[in-house]
């Protein structure tokens, strides 16, 4: 249903970016998971690391944040991101140069 192996789903399981339920041994994944699941592969397609997706799933989720610093934290996160993106597709020119 997402597209993911099963090594990848306990692998991100375990690093905590989805947290489906346990029935016996068997997982119950909710309507979120799967979004999740989802978010995660795009996240992933563009070049994040699993460390900015972690943390951007964690912004997105902190009560403790008004919308406003929300939406600021996560923009900044983003904005991170994006250079270091490009970094990297400068350095893969390069290299191919």
């Amino acid at each position: 249903m997402t597209g993911l192996s099963v090594l990848t789903i306990r692998y991100y399981m375990g690093l905590g970016l989805l947290t489906p339920q346990q029935t016996g041994r068997n997982w119950d994944f909710s309507q979120e998971d799967l979004s999740r699941a989802a978010a995660i592969a795009r996240y992933k397609d563009c070049g994040f690391s699993l460390q900015a997706i972690a943390a951007l799933f964690s912004l997105q989720q902190d009560p403790a944040l008004s919308r406003k610093e929300r939406n600021l934290r996560i923009d900044c996160l983003l904005e991170k991101e994006r250079c270091r993106i490009r970094r990297d597709e400068q350095e893969l020119a390069n290299s191919l140069d």
